[in-house]
C-alpha cells in the first residue's frame, strides 16, 4: 500500500540519519521499516515501526542521561 511504501521511504532517510549518530538499534529498525516499504509488507512495517519506537526511547533516553537531564 502507499502508506507502506512512504513508511519504506522514511525509513530509508532516518536509517541514514541514525547512523550517522551512531544508534545502532534505530538503524537496524529503520533498515527494516525500508525493506517492509519495498516489498509492500505491512506485517514487518508494523512490527519495524515497534522495534524503532523501542530503539528511540532508548536512545532519547541515553541522551538525556548524558546531558544530565531527567
Amino acid at each position: 500500500s502507499g502508506n507502506v511504501a512512504l513508511a519504506g521511504r522514511r525509513g530509508h532517510a532516518l536509517k541514514g540519519d541514525a547512523s550517522q549518530l551512531g544508534l545502532d538499534a534505530v538503524t537496524a529498525a529503520a533498515r527494516d521499516l525500508e525493506a517492509a516499504g519495498k516489498t509492500g509488507d505491512a506485517a514487518l512495517a508494523a512490527a519495524a515501526l515497534g522495534r524503532l519506537e523501542s530503539a528511540w526511547a532508548a536512545a532519547e533516553g541515553g541522551v538525556r542521561a548524558l546531558a544530565g537531564c531527567s
